[in-house]
């Protein structure tokens, strides 16, 4: 029955969405929404991020890529999208510093700390799995999205959503990581942090790019969820911060 299936759909739906974006939106809570500058400082990042994706977009359609190789275009693909990603997060930093000492000249104390990078990286990663997640979220709820003795719509079981979702909350989560990592080496003045966060990134991607092309999207779940593990105790261990100063 239509029904049934309709259920079933928005049962894996909404399933699936909690699973990605219910921590980041526990965090959105207790860390943005209680000042309105970490809203500002939120929806700036989100924007730097989509920035980002424009520009990926214009050097994908300038560049000249083998269509007969999918892998090489996926290597590209993934290349660019990091390297555009982390330097425009770098040119937001720089961006919210001037904007910091702009303010500081009218008279209104705008303090740039720790916990406003850690909202910055969650805004970042935000979006991200938004735009990375939402079109398979919209597959979901049609009929025969179902789980793994079936396969679904188009051939895909509906495990891929389930791991699809854990994947997006661990790109969101390292993202807020290494927004953290990234401001320390903006403060510090080190090159090597930020060359760090990217090599961290560019890991992640070529991981889940690599399970994808074994057809078991679950085979890089785990390293990439150490690799998070790792990257958010060094980004606490770097600035000399403990977790508990971002919800203070």
């Amino acid at each position: 029955p239509k029904s049934f299936d309709l259920a079933m759909g928005l049962k894996l739906f909404f399933g699936a969405a909690m699973i990605a974006f219910g921590l980041p939106l526990w965090l959105f809570v207790f860390t943005v929404a209680r000042k309105a500058e970490n809203l500002i400082v939120f929806l700036s990042s989100a924007f730097f991020w989509l920035l980002s994706l424009f520009c990926t977009g214009c050097m994908w359609r300038l560049l000249t890529v083998n269509g007969d190789d999918k892998n090489w275009q996926l290597f590209v693909g993934i290349v660019i999208a990091i390297l555009f990603q982390e330097l425009f997060r770098y040119f937001f930093y720089r961006v919210i510093r001037r904007g910091e000492r702009f303010a500081q000249e009218l008279g209104v104390s705008i303090v740039y700390n720790h916990k406003l990078a850690f909202v910055a990286g969650l805004g970042y990663g935000v979006v991200g799995g938004a735009f990375a997640f939402f079109n398979a979220l919209a597959d979901s709820v049609g009929p025969g999205a179902v789980w793994d003795t079936t396969q679904g719509i188009e051939g895909v079981k509906g495990s891929f959503f389930l791991v699809s979702a854990f994947h997006v909350l661990c790109f969101i989560l390292l993202n807020t990581s290494l927004g953290m990592i990234w401001f320390t080496g903006y403060e510090k003045k080190s090159w090597l942090l930020g060359g760090i966060a990217g090599t961290i990134h560019l890991l992640a991607s070529f991981l889940t790019a690599g399970s994808s092309m074994t057809g078991i999207h679950s085979l890089s779940l785990f390293p990439n969820y150490a690799i998070l593990a790792g990257t958010i105790v060094y980004a606490f261990w770097a600035a000399g911060l403990k977790p508990g100063v971002c919800f203070k």
